[in-house]
């Protein structure tokens, strides 16, 4: 029993990533499990995963060969996962998990959203991870001419190096830096074709609500009386304002992530405001953003979890101020210095 919601993998990634590869190769490895599985695929036509039909059955659910249940998402998506639902309720099965496959140039963001803002689909289903396929020995071209690559990577929670055979160690470095710089918040695994793919790095990951990982708490330096953390080499000829310690923020073809932080706990009721503005501001632009935050009359620090205008906070395990706050942010065409400029008021406002 799912209490929490069956939990969704979605994976995404560019033509020829190896996506439905690594489908296939999972499928192959659970056993007697394949038929608790739910595939939502974007049309048979286009994907490969075993799509030899033994049984149709309504709303374009299908059993496959291998066991496993498939629904063609050529409608809507929260149909899809209703007709999935009926179906196992219908034949008195257990759904344990469900896999989506999208389109080679799909945009995660629609799918990410309808369940986030369905109270019903929410309560049902839960995003434990998104995956995301990168074709090392392609990835220079794909990102030079196709826009929707930035999004898969923007939206990964984890990144699938595939084609790493193919490329030079330095190269892949090169590759696992860009990621980082786009998105920040994913880490990585390779995915070799001719290996079994590990089953405990595909399900039940729960990295779609992981917590920002806090860093080391900024002390002030003796030396110079500016902020650093413990490994920082002191500067004491450079300016630095201690509200945004070591901030940073990367472009890409207008695709960017920044980092805001500070050692000022933060009025609960500004902040809010502040983040309703964040998204306003930021419509359409504004992709992913985590963070872990301090709030006045709090004993613990909240952690931030948000995709596009839909966010939550959960309670943490960290003490009040054991960290400074800090908030990822991914997007497209921020407006860097609005935002810094924006959290700099927030900041005096909570210390006023």
């Amino acid at each position: 029993m799912n209490i929490l919601g069956v939990p969704i993998t979605l994976v995404t990634g560019f033509l020829g990533s190896g996506k439905t590869t690594l489908i296939n190769n999972i499928l192959d490895q659970v056993g007697d499990r394949r038929d608790q599985i739910a595939i939502i695929v974007n049309e048979f036509g286009e994907v490969g995963v075993d799509h030899q039909l033994l049984i149709q059955a309504q709303e374009e659910v299908f059993q496959l060969n291998n066991g496993c249940i498939c629904c063609s998402l050529r409608s809507d998506l929260a149909e899809s996962l209703a007709a999935i639902g009926r179906y196992f309720e219908d034949n008195q099965k257990t759904l344990s998990h469900v896999i989506i496959e999208t389109t080679g140039i799909a945009d995660p963001a629609p799918i990410l959203q309808t369940i986030s803002l369905s109270p019903i689909l929410s309560k049902a289903f839960r995003f434990d991870s998104v995956l995301t396929l990168i074709d090392c020995l392609n990835f220079e071209q794909i990102l030079a001419d196709f826009s929707e690559f930035y999004q898969q990577i923007a939206y990964a929670d984890r990144f699938l190096l595939s084609k790493t055979e193919q490329v030079s160690p330095d190269r892949l470095e090169q590759i696992k830096a860009q990621l980082k710089e786009i998105n920040p918040l994913a880490d990585d695994r390779v995915f070799t074709v001719t290996e079994d793919f590990p089953l405990e790095q595909f399900f039940d990951l729960r990295l779609f609500q992981r917590i920002l990982e806090p860093e080391a708490k900024e002390e002030v330096c003796q030396h110079c009386g500016h902020h650093h953390d413990h490994n920082h080499e002191c500067h004491c000829q450079e300016s630095h304002d201690h509200n945004h310690h070591h901030d940073h923020q990367t472009d890409h073809d207008g695709f960017m992530s920044m980092v805001l932080k500070t050692d000022q706990v933060l009025q609960e009721d500004l902040f809010l405001q502040w983040l309703d503005w964040l998204l306003m501001t930021t419509q359409g632009q504004l992709y992913r953003y985590k963070g872990l935050v301090n709030l006045n009359d709090r004993d613990l620090m909240l952690a931030l979890q948000g995709v596009n205008v839909a966010y939550q906070f959960d309670l943490t395990a960290y003490r009040l101020q054991a960290y400074d706050s800090q908030i990822v942010l991914i997007g497209k065409q921020l407006d860097e210095s609005l935002i810094r400029l924006a959290f700099s008021e927030l900041i005096q406002m909570s210390a006023d």
